[in-house]
């Protein structure tokens, strides 16, 4: 099981409660569903019963600011996480790919300048350039993805705790 929420609690009364999270956990779990299903079964284990819908959402402080409850997590929110995972794995596989293939380019042009450039060969260059070329165009689009991302979910990356509806 993930252990997304602190314990104990920050703080409690008959309208919320305040429970610190883990980022960490939270990125790794699967659905939005499974995030409130996961959040029913802390609060009817502390508190002995839970709501059946979070009327007003759930709200979240950041470290930033953990007193101000103004941001509301949402679905969108988690998947975003996750996307930027993958996002950020995919970059680092398409930068290591790309610096591969420039190395291997490096080394074949330095073994080969000596030798004459035939039509063939010519050929060849221009096409392993555009290979590249290509190549490193989609490594900077999954790097933009990757800070577009880290953009719009900076106030998620700071989350320090999560105010939840009691009733």
């Amino acid at each position: 099981m993930l252990a997304i929420f602190k314990r104990p609690h920050l703080r409690a009364c008959q309208e919320y409660a305040e429970i610190a999270v883990e980022l960490n956990s939270l990125r790794r779990v699967p659905s939005f569903t499974d995030f409130e299903r996961l959040l029913r079964g802390e609060l009817k284990n502390i508190y002995g019963e839970a709501p059946e819908v979070f009327r007003n959402g759930i709200m979240y402080s950041t470290k930033s600011d953990p007193c101000s409850f103004a941001c509301c997590l949402s679905c969108t929110q988690l998947d975003m996480l996750r996307d930027f995972d993958v996002a950020v794995e995919k970059e680092q596989q398409l930068q290591e790919k790309y610096q591969k293939a420039e190395e291997d380019y490096q080394r074949y042009t330095e073994e080969n300048k000596d030798r004459k450039p035939t039509r063939k060969k010519l050929i060849e260059d221009e096409k392993a350039r555009k290979r590249l070329k290509e190549m490193k165009r989609d490594a900077v689009d999954a790097e933009y993805e990757v800070q577009k991302l880290s953009k719009k979910l900076a106030n998620v990356f700071d989350i320090a705790a999560i105010r939840v509806p009691l009733c």
